[in-house]
């Protein structure tokens, strides 16, 4: 479904802003409660029952299927976190705590970067971990010892930095170590804290609340023209930071389908009558990868227990979104995107939809809805086929490699 109704508003004074951000919400009533510098756009999702198709050719231009190499060296059980940079794939397996897997662009296996243990140079928790895009270094964030542990793009180790937080999430920028957690130790009062370079916090905001009992490891930040996106657990609102600023930049309104603040709480206070509440009242809360491009914003969101996609056009103001890609420029099966840089969007495709997505492409062949003389179609069937054959099994997850136009 697509919507249009969407805009940019000023308002008054981080200090209000701040004391909405301790509670975890943002209400349409406090608007023009904000600063005359802080102005953000509202992205309107009033109308979720209303779907149209959504056709990945309305945003891209190309899809590249790219299969990674599959051997002992490199099993993927789960891509947690992917991120590239001067021709290096870095992926973080949720299921392997023992090394950031680093491949070139084509797919092949380059080798592992980190070391699982107790000594100096090796880590106890891979939490999360960043390129430092300044510095040309690879940084893994380990929550276990609480360090920083700098790799080049070589995967050959730098140092170690002590951290003075403890968290579930991690991001660098401009020489800058971005960490959150909803309720962290209690020496430290914030779920989100910069440090410098050495390790000190520079900043801290959304004061916590010790009564939430959940850690959430979802993707929270994302970098967008030099400032760190940053969403959080249940909120409709997204930040954006760059040195000693912090300020709201997108709203999300979903309308009669906003989560009440009564219910939040409950949620946040016991996380396992979350689905019960959500599907209950139809609430559309849970943004999550949300990623900025210089035309669009892409994001997801569940709604009735169910994980939305939604694309916003920021030149045409329009939204659309579905629970469903349909890829109709190489019919390969297009799970949600979990990273944007620059140009290029990806995802991840699961081995074992090979089989169906072999099937489906068939039958678009054989209802004379494609052509099996498209070379791309011919070309990507191919491939199907060959992974096929290898086994499911011998298969890593696959990279969907879309250029936006």
């Amino acid at each position: 479904m697509k919507q249009k109704k969407n805009m940019t508003i000023k308002g008054k004074g981080l200090r209000v802003i701040l004391i909405l951000i301790s509670l975890g919400i943002f209400s349409c009533t406090n608007l023009d409660e904000q600063s005359e510098n802080d102005s953000y756009t509202i992205i309107h999702l009033t109308n979720l029952n209303d779907l149209e198709e959504l056709r990945l050719s309305k945003f891209i231009n190309d899809v590249k299927i790219i299969p990674l190499e599959f051997n002992k060296s490199c099993i993927i059980g789960k891509i947690k976190k992917i991120e590239f940079f001067e021709n290096r794939i870095f992926i973080q397996d949720e299921l392997n705590n023992e090394s950031i897997l680093m491949f070139d662009f084509s797919g092949h296996f380059i080798k592992n970067i980190g070391f699982s243990g107790r000594g100096p140079k090796e880590h106890i928790d891979l939490t999360d971990f960043s390129v430092d895009e300044n510095n040309k270094n690879l940084v893994i964030y380990d929550n276990g010892s609480r360090k920083f542990i700098k790799y080049d793009l070589n995967g050959d180790f730098i140092g170690e930095i002590n951290s003075k937080f403890s968290a579930d999430n991690f991001e660098v920028n401009d020489n800058f170590y971005y960490l959150f957690r909803d309720n962290p130790s209690i020496e430290v009062e914030h779920s989100l804290v910069v440090e410098d370079k050495t390790g000190e916090i520079e900043e801290r905001y959304f004061e916590t609340n010790l009564d939430i009992g959940s850690r959430i490891r979802d993707n929270i930040f994302s970098k967008y023209n030099k400032e760190m996106i940053i969403t959080r657990p249940y909120n409709d609102t997204v930040y954006s930071h760059r040195p000693k600023l912090l300020n709201k930049k997108y709203y999300v309104n979903f309308g009669e389908n906003k989560i009440r603040t009564e219910d939040l709480k409950t949620i946040l206070k016991n996380p396992t009558q979350a689905n019960d509440i959500l599907i209950k009242n139809k609430y559309a809360t849970g943004i999550k990868n949300f990623m900025e491009q210089k035309n669009i914003v892409y994001f997801s969101f569940t709604y009735n227990s169910i994980q939305y996609s939604c694309f916003y056009n920021k030149k045409s103001k329009e939204v659309f979104f579905n629970y469903s890609l349909l890829n109709d420029i190489n019919y390969i099966f297009f799970p949600s995107p979990i990273f944007i840089k620059d140009n290029i969007l990806l995802s991840v495709f699961d081995p074992s939809l090979i089989p169906n997505n072999i099937d489906y492409i068939e039958n678009l062949i054989k209802d004379k809805t494609i052509s099996s003389t498209d070379s791309k179609i011919s070309e990507n069937l191919k491939i199907l086929t060959d992974l096929k054959s290898r086994g499911l099994e011998n298969n890593n997850p696959i990279l969907l490699w879309a250029t936006l136009k």
